[in-house]
């Protein structure tokens, strides 16, 4: 991508509104304040943080058959691990690398600055730290280096054009795995992936897909992924169990009020439950820039069997197409079923909403059942009825469609430019953080907002009390039916660009849908010969393994 698309990028992800301030997914839980006291500890002491806070474990507390793992709580023992597990063979090594503890070696690493507390603040009651547990049981101290989410790209940016090597590991997003892979930032990791065998293909919930999704690109691993920022669709329960709705709905519609399976139902619900003089709106799913693109991807890839791609395997965009314009004129006719000003509007208020009882369904991400919850400055007495599920989709050649997208996604590379002798450490970290055992224990965490991905968190009781077990199990199917963003190849954030700009446009009556997808298709059609289309072909190509197949 070129620099001058990355920056603008950037300014639109600081002010994604593009009117009235800055509204970022960390913002939100700032403004909502719903991470608690421990949270707010942890992002306002890690800017520089070693993470050494909390209780320690002793080799001689683990049971036997374990090398690792937290000690001082009830249910300990689940993220404990064996020398033959993807955290064991990862600590392992860092002890050889550290003469078991004896040399410590100490990392520096970007995180955002919202998901700090979920290595450095202790969880849960007499547990130490994730990072305190690193640094005890291999001799590796984490320096960890908060951002804020908006600076990601630029600071990125400068890491390329400085090749800066200070920080060893470096906070990402899952759009960035091409561009940063061909600017040399991001360190090809097969070597490692092959040597220690991380456990994500078996126990990702979408499996080989989503290991490619999130990790890959060209079909080489550059990113690790420790996030699951999958789109999922919440609903009032509330409002589609009342009797009185079901049957004024069903004399209305002619069939039974659910859930919408189809988007042609999601129209008719979302126009029958939008009732302005009674402050409820029918789906607030969100239509601003920089962030509303996502919602129409979902309507999007859900017109093919089983997806409809954005590109074919030419590098020729396929949405100037039935499909392409379809999914638009929808995206334009669904601001009838939301609040004013909606395009000024973002997380905040679209999470508010829902949790005042002023919203019957929209998307978020998955920590919406985990945010408005009793208690939390969120929730005025509706979170109890909030229920989610996979996006609505279409009938194509005789199987329902439906597909969920995920993007943004906090991600980690080793960054290309740090101490090459520390390349394999930094891994090893990653893989560490990554693996089943542990990243099922910090994702419990509720002082950060990386959310789950793993089949084996979503059967976690500290995870399920965070989400509530019917996320949980409703996750289960969303994930296998998430489709990517476009992603693993190079300028994705330009061809994203591109087509929220001229969606905006719609959105403002500036374009028709039909005008709208032909000058998208002629810009990412320019994005790709200048950056040639023999590469992109091949990038492509490898990213058909990122997208699912059941329907």
């Amino acid at each position: 991508m070129k620099e001058s698309n990355l920056r603008r990028e950037q300014q639109d992800s600081e002010n994604p509104s593009g009117l009235d301030g800055k509204v970022t997914r960390g913002q939100l839980l700032k403004t909502a304040g719903v991470l608690g006291a421990g949270a707010l500890l942890g992002a306002c002491g890690s800017s520089s943080s070693s993470g050494t806070t909390g209780g320690t474990t002793s080799k001689s507390a683990l049971p036997p058959g374990t090398v690792g793992g937290p000690t001082g709580f009830a249910g300990a023992e689940r993220y404990q691990y064996g020398a033959d597990t993807a955290a064991g063979r990862a600590a392992v090594a860092l002890q050889r690398f550290t003469n078991n503890g004896k040399k410590q070696i100490t990392l520096n690493m970007r995180m955002w600055s919202g998901a700090t507390g979920q290595l450095t603040v202790p969880f849960p009651k007499g547990a130490p730290s994730v990072a305190a547990l690193l640094l005890q049981e291999t001799g590796v101290k984490l320096n960890i280096n908060a951002i804020d989410p908006t600076t990601q790209i630029s600071k990125n940016l400068e890491t390329i054009a400085t090749r800066d090597g200070s920080n060893h590991i470096l906070v990402t997003s899952i759009e960035d795995n091409g561009d940063y892979a061909e600017a040399g930032l991001a360190l090809n990791l097969d070597e490692f992936v092959s040597k220690y065998q991380p456990d994500w293909a078996g126990d990702y919930v979408g499996g080989p897909a989503q290991v490619a999704m999130m990790t890959q690109y060209n079909g080489s691993t550059y990113a690790v992924s420790m996030d699951g920022d999958y789109q999922v669709w919440g609903y009032r329960s509330d409002l589609f169990g009342d009797s009185k709705n079901q049957a004024n709905f069903k004399a209305k519609y002619g069939y039974d009020l659910a859930f919408p399976t189809t988007w042609s139902q999601h129209a008719d619900v979302a126009a029958f439950f939008t009732q302005p003089s009674n402050k409820l709106y029918g789906s607030v799913d969100l239509k601003n820039p920089y962030w509303g693109y996502v919602n129409w991807m979902m309507r999007y890839v859900s017109a093919g069997d089983p997806n409809q791609y954005y590109f074919d395997t030419n590098a020729s965009p396929l949405i100037n197409s039935p499909a392409g314009v379809q999914a638009t004129k929808e995206h334009l006719a669904s601001m009838a079923w939301t609040y004013p000003d909606t395009l000024s509007k973002s997380w905040p208020e679209e999470y508010a909403a829902m949790g005042a009882g002023q919203a019957a369904m929209g998307s978020f991400f998955t920590n919406v059942t985990k945010f408005i919850t009793a208690g939390s400055p969120l929730d005025k007495g509706y979170g109890k009825y909030i229920r989610t599920s996979v996006a609505p989709g279409r009938m194509v050649n005789g199987k329902l469609v439906r597909r969920s997208v995920i993007y943004q996604n906090n991600q980690f590379v080793v960054n290309t430019f740090s101490d090459s002798s520390l390349h394999e450490v930094a891994y090893l970290v990653l893989q560490w953080l990554s693996s089943r055992h542990i990243f099922d224990w910090l994702t419990g965490n509720p002082a950060g907002y990386m959310d789950p991905n793993r089949v084996s968190a979503l059967d976690d009781p500290l995870v399920q009390a965070s989400y509530t077990p019917y996320g949980c199990a409703e996750l289960k199917q969303i994930i296998p039916h998430t489709a990517p963003p476009i992603l693993a190849i190079r300028g994705a954030r330009e061809y994203t660009q591109a087509l929220d700009t001229n969606l905006q446009k719609v959105l403002t009556k500036q374009l028709a849908p039909e005008q709208a997808m032909a000058q998208t298709a002629t810009a990412w059609e320019g994005i790709t010969n200048r950056i040639g289309r023999e590469k992109q072909i091949a990038a492509i190509k490898a990213d058909r393994a990122a997208w699912p197949t059941v329907v």
